[in-house]
């Protein structure tokens, strides 16, 4: 029996021709709150932080935060980094944060599709 690997993104198949078309078309399928999501991340200039996604869209937080999770898993957004020189001179790469209404730092969160720049 073929192992299958935890990174492997495709639709499970049982490797006949159509259990395998039909993996690639529900691939690809983004639902309606994802694809509101998908479509403010896309919007916005900065990215947008999970928080704000859920003030933008009127839509709680947790369900913000599942249909971000599913996005991320399907390629479609992510975070970034910036590397950062510390006092001492050493390196670090660190996530781009914004700080939320609560006070926190939050990842901010931006769209695959386009090469994106953000000015410190």
């Amino acid at each position: 029996m073929e192992q299958i690997s935890l990174f492997d993104q495709t639709a499970p198949h049982n490797r006949t021709e159509t259990s395998i078309e039909a993996a690639i078309q529900i691939q690809e399928h983004i639902g309606p709150l994802q694809e509101l999501v998908l479509n403010a991340i896309n919007k916005s200039s900065n990215g947008m932080t999970r928080d704000e996604l859920s003030i933008e869209l009127e839509i709680p937080t947790a369900t913000i935060c599942g249909r971000c999770n599913e996005l991320v898993k399907m390629g479609k957004i992510s975070s970034m980094s910036t590397l950062k020189v510390h006092k001492n001179g050493s390196h670090i790469m660190e996530k781009i944060k914004r700080t939320t209404k609560t006070g926190r730092k939050a990842e901010v969160l931006f769209s695959c599709a386009y090469k994106h720049t953000q000015k410190h």
